[in-house]
């Protein structure tokens, strides 16, 4: 019967794509926000996918699921669900996802636990945001063995207990962020063998003192109050390849395990102010180097230095935003594998290759340092160091990171070298970039610099440059010899420039230019070189642009900015070849122009009418033709009338014919001029 009932759809049903939505119709219910008050009933049986989310449900009885034996994900969050009868989830044996998040379940838990156990084939289930406790935990995972991923966040958990998941042991993520944790047992999470994700973000965690769950490959303890990570001194290798341990109020480096698969590692936002204890530092908390060393029995710096040689396979390292004062060079020289390394926001001020507290002199030879060659980043791709307080960049930078593509300087205190009769290579109180193999991102963002000298990015294939913030910036059109051939985004937006201390030299591969926030009253020489695609003159002082505008952008051009500017309402020709040109102007709702009169200057704006303001144009230049043929003739008529009133005067003849009668006269006197006596 069936069968012909599918034959006769496909007869009645003009295209298979028809049935196919149909029968994908029948798999699958949503039914969110429709002010359910129950569970409905007389569901067709099929059915694989509930979603009966955002409703006022307040039970689940076994009357209202027992036909849906095909059922295998069913979605009840934000409901008012509060009970859950005995077998009302019993009669599901295919169902393998329950979202329960957001509602009442904290109420009934003994009997909703129940409820819960013995579910042959749950593979997910959430719990989040119900308002549960530890205890009421305990009794909701009492016998779920099938389950694998499990969603306890947003509740009001305060520890992890000993034996709260003996009922999962098949668990492989587990999420409890947003609780308000504050102790794990010792052996919570040991059973779980197949655990593999584990989420305790958002917590009120102050130590994890021994850290032993070889299986797990990520790990997230940001957002709590963590003042130590301490592993076991077993060598038993651990899987551990996502470590995120930020925002807490770690003083050192973390004690890692002595051999782990460790690729991305999270330390930003926390209360660094070395990674490995010193005595020689003051300002090192000393009582707290001394607790760690109590907790584990070791000599702290020795440990951390030690446990650093299984940093090989960190890809990612993030320090950032702690208060470190020195650039770590020789604790970062063992991470042979290290792309991307931030250090942003710190206190670095001079960074130097010596390991030692006095700072140097950025002068210093990498070839006068011992293991010189152990200190070669060969992998570093990216470097951020902005937000601190560097004033200069040594030279041997970009020797020991050879590779290094992409640096962000921003908001620091970067003074760039003036142009002399020496290269600007052989300073030492100042930075270029001149000869940097393999780099290709820059961003000077926000560093005072008022000059750039010329040649200053030579022989660096730089694609995107990042000159803005740096308020009366003059750039020579020299400062971008080297660059025509491959940069391909500028920015010099808010550097309060005028015209004249803005030049370019024939950038052929710039694509992207943002020139916002200046005083220019003319774009710069030289763009018509550039297959500009988005250009940015917001907020300028420009009125007139049809001359500055290259007839060759509108094959290239595909948005630009303009509002902010004077223009004038009587001269917008260059925009309406700009918009048949498909060119997108997205502010051109914003942009306003001048009407300039005997009367002063109104405003209006650029997007209205203004045909009926402004002077009718010449449309050919015919007409301009005829003003001066009319104008010659009136000349004519006129130098003919004054001739004519003259009687008796004959009009001489103007030439070079009257100037050799003359001649021929001196030469019959002997070359003599003719002689005047008074």
């Amino acid at each position: 019967m069936c069968r012909a009932a599918v034959m006769w759809m496909l007869i009645l049903l003009p295209e298979a794509s028809t049935f196919a939505h149909i029968l994908q119709s029948m798999h699958k219910i949503v039914w969110h926000h429709q002010n359910l008050s129950a569970f409905p009933e007389n569901l067709a049986p099929g059915v694989k996918t509930l979603d009966l989310s955002h409703n006022f449900i307040h039970s689940l009885t076994e009357s209202s699921t027992s036909e849906l034996l095909s059922l295998q994900h069913l979605n009840l969050s934000s409901n008012r669900l509060d009970s859950i009868k005995g077998r009302a989830l019993s009669t599901l044996p295919q169902l393998q996802s329950l979202i329960l998040a957001s509602n009442q379940l904290h109420r009934n838990y003994l009997s909703n636990g129940k409820a819960l156990a013995s579910f042959p084939r749950l593979k997910f289930l959430d719990l989040s945001a119900n308002n549960l406790d530890s205890d009421m935990v305990c009794w909701y995972l009492m016998n779920i063995t099938s389950l694998e991923k499990l969603d306890l966040s947003c509740n009001k958990m305060t520890k992890v207990s000993a034996g709260m998941f003996n009922g999962t042991l098949n668990l492989v993520e587990i999420s409890l962020t947003n609780n308000y944790i504050m102790v794990i047992e010792e052996g919570a999470f040991v059973p779980l063998a197949n655990l593999r994700v584990l989420n305790l973000a958002i917590n009120s965690l102050h130590c994890i003192s021994s850290f032993s769950l070889i299986n797990l490959q990520v790990l997230n303890l940001s957002y709590n109050a963590l003042e130590c990570f301490i592993t076991d001194e077993s060598d038993e290798p651990h899987r551990l390849q996502v470590l995120d341990l930020s925002h807490n109020q770690l003083f050192y480096f973390p004690l890692l395990p002595k051999v782990h698969h460790i690729q991305y590692l999270n330390l930003s936002s926390n209360a660094m102010i070395a990674l490995v204890p010193s005595s020689v530092n003051a300002m090192e908390p000393s009582r707290t180097t001394a607790w760690y060393e109590e907790i584990t029995n070791l000599d702290l710096p020795t440990a951390i230095l030690k446990r650093n040689v299984s940093l090989v396979k960190v890809v990612h390292l993030d320090l950032s935003n702690n208060q470190l004062p020195s650039f770590p060079i020789h604790f970062l020289a063992r991470l042979f594998s290290l792309q991307h390394l931030r250090m942003a926001m710190n206190c670095l001020q001079d960074l130097t290759l010596m390991q030692t507290t006095n700072n140097l002199s950025t002068s210093e030879d990498i070839s006068n340092v011992p293991d010189r060659h152990n200190l070669i980043f060969k992998s570093l791709r990216n470097l951020e160091l902005q937000g601190n307080s560097i004033q200069v960049l040594p030279r041997w930078l970009f020797v020991v990171m050879p590779q290094l593509e992409r640096i962000d300087l921003s908001h620091n205190n970067i003074e760039p070298c003036r142009w002399q009769a020496t290269s600007p290579s052989d300073r030492e109180d100042c930075v270029t970039f001149s000869s940097v193999p393999n780099l290709k991102e820059l961003n000077l963002r926000g560093n005072g610099i008022t000059r750039l000298s010329p040649y200053m990015f030579n022989q660096t294939p730089l694609i995107s440059l990042d000159l803005s913030a740096n308020k009366g910036l003059h750039m020579p059109g020299r400062a971008m010899l080297g660059l025509e051939l491959t940069l391909q985004k500028l920015s010099l937006r808010e550097n309060q420039m005028e015209s004249s201390e803005m030049g370019f030299p024939c950038l052929k591969t710039l694509r992207i230019l943002d020139v916002s926030e200046n005083k220019l009253n003319v774009l710069p020489s030289n763009l018509d070189c550039s297959p500009l695609e988005s250009l940015d003159i917001r907020n300028n002082s420009l009125e007139m642009l049809g001359k500055s505008i290259p007839a060759s952008w509108t094959g290239n051009l595909k948005t630009l900015f303009i509002s902010g500017n004077f223009l004038s309402c009587c001269a917008l020709s260059w925009l309406k070849s700009l918009q048949f040109a498909k060119v997108n102007v997205p502010d051109l709702d914003d942009a306003h122009c001048v009407y300039h009169g005997k009367d002063g200057s109104s405003p209006a704006k650029v997007a209205s009418d203004h045909s009926h303001m402004c002077p009718p144009l010449a449309t050919s230049g015919v007409s301009d033709i005829l003003a001066i043929v009319a104008i010659v003739l009136l000349l004519a008529v006129g130098c003919r009338m004054f001739f004519s009133l003259k009687k008796g005067c004959t009009l001489p003849k103007a030439g070079f014919g009257h100037y050799s009668v003359l001649s021929r006269s001196r030469e019959k006197r002997g070359q003599q001029p003719p002689m005047s006596v008074i």
